[in-house]
């Protein structure tokens, strides 16, 4: 499975209108694209930023439908900077049928040191996951990555913000990271994953 990862600046006083674009045109047309395993968006309020994360049975399925906003620019002028697109592997996923009741999420990014991504896969799926898992009001996740680039998304669901951000996230590959983790704390707006 192959996944979307696109990141767009909400202009200053347009969350609502961004949410509605979402809600509206954007999440249905993807959610129903032929191939489409699944599509998750969130905002990142702290740093007004609309996260859209859209997950494929295949690159020719990705390819297919480059999403609404890339085939018209027009329809997120004014509300949405021209979102960056980067493009991962799902390497794990874990409950993904729990995540409707999702309100927030929480998605870590982190560049892995060369030659290291393998080890990182293993930790999050032999310690990290399971720890996360464990913890109150998590409701599933999933890991992106890309071995070109040696960087990983671990995205983590949440019932609530409170149980989000009872404990910080399990830092079990700090030690092969280059770099800290960039963190994203959201609000759900739109999930759906088979």
């Amino acid at each position: 499975m192959r996944a979307r990862f696109n990141v767009a600046q909400i202009e200053p006083g347009k969350n609502e209108d961004a949410i509605t674009l979402f809600r509206e045109t954007v999440a249905p047309a993807i959610s129903s694209a032929s191939g489409n395993q699944g599509l998750v968006v969130a905002i990142d309020d702290t740093n007004n930023r609309a996260i859209a994360i859209a997950l494929w049975e295949s690159d020719s399925d990705m390819e297919a439908f480059p999403g609404p906003i890339a085939e018209n620019p027009s329809l997120a002028a004014g509300i949405l900077s021209t979102p960056e697109r980067e493009f991962y592997d799902v390497s794990i996923t874990d409950r993904l049928e729990s995540v409707q009741a999702a309100t927030r999420v929480r998605i870590s990014r982190r560049k892995i040191q060369p030659g290291k991504l393998d080890e990182a896969i293993r930790l999050f799926n032999d310690s990290i996951i399971p720890t996360v898992k464990e913890r109150k009001g998590n409701l599933g996740s999933f890991l992106l990555t890309d071995s070109a680039s040696s960087e990983l998304i671990a995205v983590a669901f949440w019932s609530s913000d409170d149980e989000m951000m009872a404990e910080e996230p399990p830092g079990g590959v700090a030690h092969i990271s280059d770099g800290p983790a960039r963190r994203h704390h959201c609000d759900v707006i739109w999930v759906t994953l088979n």
